[in-house]
């Protein structure tokens, strides 16, 4: 990874050194924004996260996320093409949805069916 990879890696997780792993009660306590969530709302979250962790869908999830992270990071050159981190996002999220929808069986295994309507990722557990 070149120095331009690096500097959109560093700006792009916030200045980590690595990247910032979010939890469903990081999201709701206030670690985006600062706001008042219901205790069962939270609960819920909590609990339907500790499925897709229980089930394997959340280990596969974050894997096929770091493989598009780190293909998308090393093509990245402002500099040379003219890339953009908006660009980077939508072609991180386009090449997610291909590879969910390629690895068809691989989400089955963990209980999750891959579809595509209107041309968006559906991820049904």
């Amino acid at each position: 990874m070149g120095g331009t990879a690096s500097a959109a890696t560093s700006f792009l997780n916030c200045n980590h050194d690595s990247p910032v792993e979010l939890r469903p009660a990081d999201l709701l306590s206030g670690f985006i924004c600062h706001v008042d969530w219901n205790q069962k709302a939270l609960d819920r979250v909590s609990a339907i996260a500790g499925g897709l962790r229980s089930s394997g869908a959340l280990a596969l999830m974050h894997q096929q996320m770091r493989d598009v992270w780190r293909l998308n990071v090393d093509r990245y050159d402002p500099r040379l093409n003219g890339d953009t981190p908006r660009l980077l996002g939508q072609m991180c999220a386009e090449n997610f949805t291909q590879r969910c929808v390629k690895t068809r069986s691989q989400w089955a295994s963990v209980g999750v069916t891959v579809s595509t309507p209107n041309n968006s990722l559906l991820l049904e557990v």
